[in-house]
């Protein structure tokens, strides 16, 4: 199974779980390709934004600017 298969199983298997709880709160979360190198995840449930294989600098962009609205 490649990698990208394993990963979209993995981020369809997290909305089923995310979606069956009504949580307003920003879930994040980390994924890791197959050479080590971490990226950062995020879901905003009140806007319906997410942010996908970010490096930390982004995240903590992404989530400045959703508390700074």
């Amino acid at each position: 199974m490649s990698a990208q298969l394993r990963e979209l199983i993995r981020q369809a298997f997290y909305w089923l779980i995310t979606g069956l709880s009504a949580a307003d709160e920003i879930q994040v979360w980390t994924c890791s390709d197959r050479l080590g190198n971490t990226y950062w995840n995020a879901y905003d449930p009140i806007y319906d934004r997410f942010l996908s294989r970010a490096s930390e600098t982004e995240l903590r962009l992404w989530l400045e600017q959703r508390y700074n609205r």
